[in-house]
């Protein structure tokens, strides 16, 4: 029963690790689009 607890409680870690790193990915994504909609105006 610890042992499921123990992997329930890396799986929760890493998905919430996972889905800040898409949110930044997705941040820095819009950010380099706007400066090149910039650069072509």
């Amino acid at each position: 029963m610890k042992i499921y607890f123990k992997c329930l409680e890396i799986a929760v870690l890493a998905s919430l690790l996972d889905a800040c790193g898409y949110n930044d990915f997705q941040s820095k994504d819009e950010t380099v689009k706007a400066a090149w909609d910039e650069v072509a105006n």
